[in-house]
């Protein structure tokens, strides 16, 4: 009796289940076909191509003499006017001067301007080599030279390597003198300016 009882509760779950899903089935449908008049009428969409071709017409407007400055697009780009813009005071196709050439001063050694400014060289050093074995400007400069040559020896602080260590020869970040010391030339300022020198270096 229990067997028979069980037996109908699952067959009538089962019917049950099985006309759940032939009821959502037969809902799924009417929607499915509703979509498809919708695909359908993507043609309709062709009826604004025949718009679009009918634009030849205000050319043939423009062409007969018709005002097209309705139609022209608007821009804010300038005109080219054929003239070039002069860069530093000339034209960039024209013949400008020569730069004036400034003559090294040699002899008499320029005042320096500001403390720990490097003093310039007052000679040429066009022929002056400086490389890793060999030094020209230490065949006069040297502590051992300078006094036979007359020329001024080098400072101390030349001799004092990046760890702040005092050496008896000349420390590799102060042996090439031209990366500090330059020609002196009699050059006017570039451009005007209120620089002044400081007056406790030259008195």
């Amino acid at each position: 009796m229990k067997k028979t009882f069980i037996l109908n509760i699952v067959l009538s779950l089962a019917l049950g289940g099985m006309a759940a899903n032939l009821y959502a089935e037969d809902a799924a449908k009417p929607a499915d076909s509703a979509a498809a008049p919708a695909e359908e009428a993507k043609p309709a969409d062709t009826a604004t191509a025949p718009a679009e071709e009918a634009k030849p017409a205000e050319t043939t407007t423009a062409s007969t003499g018709g005002d097209t400055s309705a139609s022209a697009a608007p821009t804010d780009v300038a005109e080219f006017t054929g003239q070039i813009g002069e860069i530093g005071g000339a034209a960039p196709d024209a013949d400008s001067a020569a730069p004036e050439i400034k003559h090294r001063l040699d002899g008499a050694a320029l005042d320096r301007n500001y403390f720990q400014q490097p003093p310039l060289i007052p000679h040429k050093v066009d022929e002056y080599r400086i490389t890793v074995n060999n030094n020209k400007c230490m065949s006069c400069h040297s502590w051992d030279k300078y006094k036979e040559s007359g020329a001024t020896k080098i400072s101390q602080t030349h001799f004092k390597d990046r760890d702040g260590k005092d050496h008896s020869t000349l420390a590799a970040r102060r042996y090439f003198c031209t990366q500090c010391h330059v020609p002196q030339v009699d050059a006017a300022p570039l451009i005007e300016n209120e620089f002044k020198p400081v007056d406790e270096l030259n008195k």
